[in-house]
């Protein structure tokens, strides 16, 4: 009987939350695992994940390589109603030929840049850095963490724009030598911890690793 009390007590404290709290400790869980646990739940909860500002979509395995990983997520972002985000996070199995995969994650990174992300992270498993990240991604002034694996920097400007940029970290991507650390620095003035991890310098044919970090007055 007492454990059955203090399980209602605890039920009767979450009821009392305001859908925006709730929203809140919803956004720290994998995007699937809320879809699916809410959905269970009486009305009030059953559509509380339209209002995440934080989407989680990990993936191992081959999960990545199969169409309704790309539908799961589509129907996801259509239905989000958060105006901006939080967090943007994806990792995958990359497999370009199966899910167009190049088109699919460009759209996935201009949707989260129109909903003004400030985290994002994209981590791509494959044996070859096949997806090159569009130039678009290289003029944010919104997003504050930047956090890149498995990516191609072939493409990027000769002007990165990140004003209000506080921590980037690549790991295991191509593309990336002095002169691209020198044009992030540059174009990241609040820049504080910056990360180079087994990252490919092709003009040396070499891998890169840096850390830096970066005091500001």
């Amino acid at each position: 009987m007492k454990r059955k009390a203090i399980g209602i007590r605890s039920k009767d404290r979450l009821s009392s939350l305001p859908d925006e709290i709730l929203v809140r400790i919803l956004s720290f869980i994998p995007t699937k695992q809320v879809i699916t646990s809410t959905t269970l739940l009486s009305k009030r909860y059953r559509f509380l994940w339209f209002s995440l500002s934080s989407l989680i979509f990990h993936y191992d395995g081959n999960d990545g390589r199969s169409p309704w990983f790309t539908d799961f997520i589509a129907a996801t972002l259509m239905f989000n109603n958060s105006k901006t985000l939080d967090k943007f996070s994806i990792k995958f199995e990359f497999w370009n030929r199966r899910c167009n995969g190049i088109t699919t994650v460009n759209a996935w990174l201009r949707y989260a840049v129109m909903k003004s992300v400030k985290e994002l992270h994209l981590h791509l498993s494959s044996s070859q850095h096949i997806y090159s990240l569009p130039k678009s991604i290289f003029e944010n002034n919104v997003v504050e963490i930047l956090n890149f694996k498995g990516c191609e920097f072939d493409a990027i400007p000769n002007t990165v724009s990140w004003g209000s940029l506080k921590s980037f970290s690549a790991t295991d991507c191509g593309g990336i030598s002095r002169d691209t650390i020198r044009d992030i620095v540059k174009g990241s003035p609040k820049i504080v911890c910056l990360d180079i991890i087994d990252c490919h310098d092709a003009d040396r044919g070499r891998n890169v690793d840096y850390h830096y970090e970066f005091i500001r007055c």
